[in-house]
Order: structure tokens, then C-alpha cells, then sequence
């Protein structure tokens, strides 16, 4: 999952069982190429306009996911998000999901965990 549909390349961190993806334009001999689909996409793809829940673990990813291209968000009713980035990602990431009608918590099991929803 991305903000758009191409491709990106990250360096595999050197902790083999867990990975951090950091969006970087200086590409190197070390990196990983991956396929990228955005949230717009699927929902296009597959004629989705209300998603029930969302829960992202994207190590990493996500402030770039949230950055541009949150149409999507219109059509969630709850997200759980993993930020990875510390507290001023963590707020960016609340401040957008807030302007976009979520209501939202910390998740008191998990510091760096977002729970939000929407009213019905």
C-alpha cells in the first residue's frame, strides 16, 4: 500500500525480522524494488466506496501514505494505524484523520497506535 500506484525501492534493514520502509529518490545498488498500489486504487479496482475497518502496519510507510492522495478516507469507517515515526508523526497522522471527520485515541496496549472512527 502507497500513496500511488508504480513502484518504490527501500534498503532492507539489517535486523532480518522486522523492516522499515523509508521512501528515499537516492536509489542504491542495495535496494529492494517494490510494486506499489495505492487505497484509491483497490477501491477503485474493486468498486468499494465504504470500508468497515482499516488496520495498517506499514512499517514505516505511513507518513508518506498520508501525506497525499486521502481521498480514501472518505469511504472508512474505523482505522488502527502503527506509526513508526515518533510523536510528531503520530500527530500529523491524527491531525489529518480529525480533518477528515475520525474521532480519535491512543491505544493504551500499544503506544504508537492510532484508534480512530467515525460516528454513524
Amino acid at each position: 500500500m502507497w500513496f500511488e500506484d508504480g513502484e518504490m525501492h527501500y534498503n532492507k534493514s539489517g535486523n532480518n525480522d522486522a523492516y522499515k520502509l523509508e521512501f528515499s529518490k537516492n536509489k542504491t545498488i542495495n535496494d529492494i524494488k517494490a510494486d506499489t498500489i495505492s487505497i484509491n486504487s483497490i477501491l477503485s479496482t474493486h468498486k468499494l466506496n465504504y470500508i468497515d475497518y482499516v488496520k495498517m502496519d506499514v512499517e514505516g510507510a505511513e507518513y508518506d501514505i498520508f501525506q497525499r492522495n486521502t481521498e480514501w478516507l472518505k469511504s472508512v469507517q474505523q482505522l488502527k494505524i502503527e506509526v513508526h515515526h515518533g510523536e510528531d508523526v503520530f500527530n500529523f497522522i491524527q491531525n489529518i484523520l480529525i480533518a477528515n471527520g475520525f474521532e480519535t485515541v491512543k491505544d493504551t496496549h500499544h503506544w504508537s497506535t492510532i484508534i480512530a472512527y467515525k460516528h454513524q
